[in-house]
């Protein structure tokens, strides 16, 4: 019975020195953080329907106010995109097809944009920057925005 354990023990040694020079000489595939976002990136960038809801939240220095806002997206690909965001007003952006339209609560008025990338150019500050976010991950030839790590 010792024998066979001691044979037993002396196979299990080979075999794990066995693997482990096998993973030595052929690492796992390891990515890089960097690698790992620009695949996530990709993959955003060839979905074809794409919706999200979330809330941000602003924090201030120096005290305890906080700011909330929610947003919604709403994505269909080649070009309907339809973002929502909600703070102290709301704010909406409509892509369908050529045609681009944005409204705010504060003017209630209905804005047809001259392009998409205008369009968002102008809702990035309101919208804490979420929309070119979201647009540039999605679109990111269309939004003319390039997400940098």
């Amino acid at each position: 019975m010792i024998f066979f354990l001691r044979w037993l023990s002396f196979l299990w040694l080979v075999s794990a020195l066995s693997v482990q020079q096998t993973i030595a000489q052929n690492p796992p595939n390891t990515l890089s953080a960097t690698e790992i976002l620009e695949r996530a990136c990709a993959k955003y960038s060839e979905c074809k329907i794409y919706t999200d809801t979330g809330t941000i939240v602003t924090r201030f220095k120096g005290n305890d106010v906080q700011d909330h806002a929610r947003f919604s997206t709403r994505f269909r690909r080649p070009n309907r995109f339809h973002f929502e965001f909600e703070s102290d007003f709301e704010y909406e952006l409509v892509q369908d097809g050529d045609k681009v339209q944005s409204k705010n609560s504060i003017d209630d008025a209905d804005r047809k944009e001259k392009n998409f990338s205008s369009a968002l150019s102008s809702a990035h500050a309101i919208t804490d920057g979420s929309v070119s976010l979201i647009a540039g991950l999605l679109m990111p030839d269309e939004a003319d925005r390039t997400i940098r790590f």
